[in-house]
């Protein structure tokens, strides 16, 4: 059976944008801008303290996978909202369209 290839992800400013924007509240170290120097700030943590940080680490990364869901959710929500307000325009349009129509055809109708 022949294996589907996984895409290659590129990296968005966007998605980072957003990533940080979460990121930001629940664990400052683990932003993007943060990552690279944890090494240098880091450096003379015991074993101790490191493990410690890496539990902390994997609560955050819950915690971010937490919120990103109910954001998405919410962002759900509102752009099914919103389709259904765009849908209800497009209809009362049409339908304005429909009966201008039928009036035309009704005066062309009368004066012939």
């Amino acid at each position: 059976m022949p294996t589907q290839k996984a895409k290659k992800v590129t990296r968005s400013p966007v998605v980072e944008q957003l990533y940080n924007a979460l990121m930001v509240d629940i664990e400052p170290d683990l932003t993007t801008v943060v990552i690279p120097h944890l090494d240098v700030l880091y450096a003379s943590e015991t074993e101790e303290d490191r493990s410690a940080r890496g539990e902390r680490y994997a609560r955050a990364f819950d915690e971010f996978l937490l919120r990103f869901s109910l954001l998405t959710e919410t962002w759900k929500q509102a752009l099914l909202a919103f389709k259904d307000d765009v849908l209800k325009t497009i209809k009362s349009k049409a339908k304005e369209e429909d009966v201008t129509a039928l009036q035309r055809i009704e005066k062309s109708l009368e004066n012939t």
